[in-house]
């Protein structure tokens, strides 16, 4: 299943956060799986939070209260006013997203399909989370409906 990273980060919410042993081995699997590493974080050319310019590092806002941003780099010792990224915020270049291949086994797809039917039978669902859904449903359709009372 071809995932970009914001579905894959949808897909990573929903998880559960707490359960049985061998359920909580296939969710960690699952969270290395979804998640970004650190090559594909440099590809995506993300950042996040606000980074200096001049050593890619994370900098530190110093301003007082109210102010206009003052932006430290503890890396090169010195205020910076060269900075990319957005304060507590992830932003990538979308356009190379190409998505991630992901198969999805019988136990993770089951760990999945019981997260969704919980949004759904909670009334909590996002439209993105819909849209996601739809997709995976579309992936393993006959695994799908699985557990869902009709």
């Amino acid at each position: 299943m071809l995932l970009k990273v914001m579905e894959r980060w949808e897909l990573l919410q929903i998880l559960p956060e707490k359960g049985n042993l061998a359920t909580m081995n296939i969710v960690n699997n699952l969270r290395q799986r979804l998640g970004t590493t650190a090559k594909e974080q440099e590809d995506l050319e993300m950042t996040i939070g606000v980074v200096c310019n001049e050593c890619g590092n994370p900098v530190e806002d110093r301003a007082e209260e109210g102010e206009k941003p003052h932006y430290y780099c503890i890396v090169c010792d010195k205020f910076v006013d060269d900075t990319k990224g957005l304060p507590e915020r992830t932003i990538w270049n979308s356009s190379k997203d190409t998505g991630k291949n992901i198969k999805f086994e019988s136990a993770e797809r089951g760990i999945i399909i019981t997260a969704f039917n919980k949004l759904d039978k909670d009334e909590n669902a996002t439209p993105q989370q819909a849209i996601l859904w739809d997709k995976f449903r579309k992936e393993y359709p006959s695994k799908a409906t699985e557990g869902k009372e009709d």
